[in-house]
């Protein structure tokens, strides 16, 4: 290697360390101004949010002053809040360029099919609870009973997606919008009170009208059935092995369960201390026409 060589190659070997030092200094820049960009976008975002917070507040307790359902406000609320957070996201990621405008238009592009098919079911609770809160079937404080399940209870929240719902034994369901809209469901809160019904079993060989008698009576010593209303009682069927009789009243809502229990018991014990048979299912054989030996061997 002939000193010209030499020198051509330190020359180029300082030129690439030159670039590789501009560059290694541009980038750590970059990295600085993106992580100042990112701080300042979460200092924006936290500062925006406390100040909604504030004004939804304010709007929520200005819409109590006026007497307004708490099912529209809270809807309401949670409206605002999740759309103006969500602009105010995507606002400042494009003003502080800390994403491209195109790229986000681009990723949202790609991911339009994926999300449309992710989000069917929460768009079908977000109109589950918009039907709610126009045509109000319920609001908040009703007591209501889903067809087709075992849950009824007390509405407490209806938000945008799902409603809260809290029974008598203190538990708490949170039932998609959709699936209340989708199906048959009893608003008892009307009236506040419940028709319990109660049913029982006797023997052919019971007098059928003693038995209504029990029945009358047991029913018009529950203080807590209401007065004023069509009581009866009934023979309901004249089943295989007994005949079903009852009778039905109504309850206020809050004591329909404690209701019933004692009043299942109380026609337990009182059949049984007359002698009232209370059947259960059996199968009586009678044999005719048995030879002898036969006979003799039983």
């Amino acid at each position: 290697m002939t000193e010209t060589d030499l020198q051509t190659t330190v020359t180029e070997v300082a030129t690439e360390v030159s670039e590789f030092q501009t560059k290694l200094s541009q980038l750590g820049s970059d990295a600085l101004n993106f992580v100042i960009r990112v701080a300042i976008a979460i200092v924006i975002y936290m500062v925006i949010r406390r100040v909604l917070n504030a004004m939804l507040r304010l709007m929520v307790n200005r819409m109590k002053k006026r007497g307004v359902d708490p099912t529209v406000y809270n809807f309401l609320v949670a409206v605002l809040r999740y759309g103006i957070l969500g602009f105010v996201i995507v606002t400042i990621v494009v003003q502080l360029d800390i994403v491209a405008a195109s790229s986000i238009a681009a990723l949202l592009a790609a991911a339009g099919v994926g999300i449309s098919l992710a989000a069917q079911g929460a768009l079908s609770n977000f109109a589950g609870g918009l039907l709610i809160l126009l045509l109000k079937p319920f609001k908040v404080g009703d007591y209501i009973q889903i067809s087709g399940s075992d849950i009824e209870g007390v509405v407490k929240v209806i938000s945008i997606y799902y409603t809260q719902i809290e029974t008598l034994y203190g538990d708490k369901y949170e039932i998609p919008n959709s699936s209340l809209t989708n199906n048959t469901v009893r608003n008892m809160n009307s009236n506040y009170m419940r028709k319990l019904r109660i049913e029982v079993g006797i023997s052919y060989d019971e007098d059928v009208e003693k038995c209504l008698k029990v029945l009358q009576d047991i029913m018009d010593g529950e203080p807590r059935l209401l007065d004023g209303y069509n009581r009866r009682v009934f023979v309901e069927e004249l089943g295989a092995h007994s005949v079903v009789i009852g009778f039905w009243a109504m309850v206020p809502i809050n004591l329909y369960y404690a209701t019933r229990w004692d009043l299942n018991q109380k026609v337990r014990v009182t059949f049984q201390e007359l002698g009232i048979e209370i059947p259960y299912e059996q199968l009586d054989i009678h044999i005719k026409d048995v030879p002898i030996e036969i006979k003799n061997k039983l």
